[in-house]
């Protein structure tokens, strides 16, 4: 990858890209945002990687907007 391959990518794939605007949570998501409830989500995260044997390199990062 060189000096400017992000700029080439992005003027070789203008048509197809678009920049939005993130936005804040909604409030209900925020609201379930708590040390329960995010210590439950990181219980069951590992549970699940222990059960499907998942290795840490095979985990991305990728939000649900796409």
């Amino acid at each position: 990858v060189g000096k400017n391959w992000t700029t080439h990518f992005i003027e070789k794939h203008s048509d197809q890209l678009k920049t939005t605007w993130s936005t804040p949570l909604e409030s209900k998501r925020a609201d379930a945002v708590n040390p329960t409830t995010n210590k439950l989500w990181w219980d069951l995260l590992k549970l699940t990687l222990q059960d499907y044997n998942i290795k840490s390199k095979n985990i991305y990062a990728v939000d649900e907007v796409g």
